[in-house]
């Protein structure tokens, strides 16, 4: 495996280092912002990505500006997951890199985005990192932190049963399955298929006990078809951006 990017030899003298200005936008994380962050959440498998496709297109026939974005595309972190991953790094290394490619998408795409008035549609959040971390038995003195990062206006949790978000990903020999996915690491099971299963159990409860008492999160239940799914997520948001239409 060969890993390719744009950083240059710093045990060269290098013309024009860095390549960008001073990146400042967490200073103005906390900030009341005219912009508004929507965050799905929900297992593998429970359909963000479709919903969150369907969500900018309606959103798009109504000129509402919108831009999607994930909680894992910094760049600058991306070569320290993959190492961390193929070495099967520990729960605490893997919260805190995690943590840092969100802080620098926040400051890099999706703090001047909410400056501009636009909705940012957030594919995961801290809150996959807290649930992840809450199966490893994570201590929740070192997870505070997360709890300090912006509230997102509205959470979005897609609620599926295990089983069938094991059908949907059509999850029925061992070479489809992830290693971390599945949750390999805690090793629930001698199948890769069952510890995907069990794991999945595992953090549909973490979700639950997180999101029991946030009063911006609303539970949808993903199971149903992708279009009624759609027009309750639309009915969701209505109450978060006035300007939504029917």
């Amino acid at each position: 495996m060969i890993l390719i990017d744009d950083v240059p030899d710093f045990s060269k003298n290098t013309v024009n280092y860095p390549k960008n200005k001073p990146c400042r936008s967490m200073e103005h994380e906390l900030d009341d912002l005219p912009g508004k962050m929507i965050v799905f959440e929900g297992l593998d498998g429970a359909g963000k990505s479709t919903q969150i496709k369907l969500l900018k297109e309606h959103m798009d026939r109504y000129n509402i500006r919108a831009e999607k974005h994930s909680y894992k595309q910094s760049s600058t972190v991306y070569h320290a997951v993959l190492k961390g991953k193929w070495e099967n790094f520990d729960p605490y290394t893997s919260t805190l890199l995690f943590l840092a490619g969100i802080t620098d998408t926040l400051a890099r795409n999706i703090i001047p985005v909410l400056q501009d008035g636009k909705t940012v549609l957030m594919d995961r959040y801290v809150y996959t990192l807290l649930v992840r971390a809450r199966a490893r038995n994570v201590s929740g003195q070192f997870l505070q932190v997360l709890d300090s990062l912006r509230e997102p206006d509205l959470i979005i949790y897609m609620d599926i049963d295990e089983q069938e978000a094991i059908k949907r990903k059509g999850l029925v020999s061992e070479e489809q399955v992830s290693y971390w996915e599945a949750g390999c690491d805690l090793e629930l099971s001698a199948s890769k298929i069952e510890n995907w299963s069990l794991y999945q159990r595992i953090i549909r409860k973490e979700y639950m006990e997180l999101f029991r008492e946030k009063p911006n999160c609303v539970l949808i239940d993903s199971s149903a078809d992708k279009n009624t799914v759609h027009e309750r997520i639309c009915a969701a948001v209505r109450g978060s951006i006035a300007e939504l239409s029917d």
